[in-house]
């Protein structure tokens, strides 16, 4: 489980680096739209906002899974 832990947070630091540079770029000006077959874009601060969501969600699952598989780790001793 510790794997997916790990893995998870790597995913979430990568999309979060792609959707805050996204967000960076549309609020220095240039258009960073993205336009599927040429027609009809999506704004460039809604891409960056879902996966920076996507990014947050992620990670908070990861540290879950990772502090979970610490907790049950021990032999039945828990901090407080």
């Amino acid at each position: 489980m510790s794997v997916l832990g790990g893995l998870l947070i790597i995913a979430a630091t990568i999309t979060g680096v792609i959707g805050i540079g996204w967000l960076f770029l549309d609020a220095i000006g240039t258009e960073w739209d993205y336009c599927p077959g040429g027609s009809d874009c999506v704004a460039g601060w809604k891409v960056g906002a879902g996966l920076t969501v996507v990014a947050a969600a992620a990670g908070l699952i990861g540290l879950g899974v990772l502090r979970r598989e610490r907790d049950s780790s021990r032999s039945g001793e828990r901090l407080t």
